[in-house]
């Protein structure tokens, strides 16, 4: 399933495709790479909305948000070459990692998890 992105360029690529990838990456100013961190923010911000609520459920838009996010981070991982992969800052990497960490930590300690298998 593509994953377009609209770049400042006004040029969209799919993400899902190397090119696309590649594209992404190399276009954008490392000093300005924020794509993780600054869609990570919003990650929270929806986490945070769904765990205030009683039946703590995502709504299916919730859902399409977060999906987007973690789809495009896997789809530059994995579509970019190596070497354009690296020019992404370490401190965007990193951010991604503790926020993967930290959702891991998250699931595993839920206490509903662990008496059900079942993560919400």
């Amino acid at each position: 399933m593509p994953i377009n992105i609209a770049l400042a360029n006004g040029r969209t690529v799919d993400v899902e495709t190397k090119q696309g990838a590649n594209y992404f990456i190399s276009t954008t100013n490392p000093e300005s790479f924020e794509f993780f961190s600054s869609n990570l923010e919003h990650v929270q911000e929806v986490c945070t909305r769904v765990q205030s609520r009683a039946t703590k459920r995502p709504t299916e838009q919730e859902i399409l948000e977060l999906t987007a996010v973690y789809a495009t981070a896997n789809a530059l991982a994995a579509n970019s070459d190596p070497d354009t992969f690296a020019k992404i800052p370490q401190s965007e990497i990193e951010c991604y990692v503790d926020h993967a960490m930290e959702q891991i930590v998250n699931k595993t300690n839920d206490p509903h998890w662990r008496t059900t298998g079942i993560l919400v």
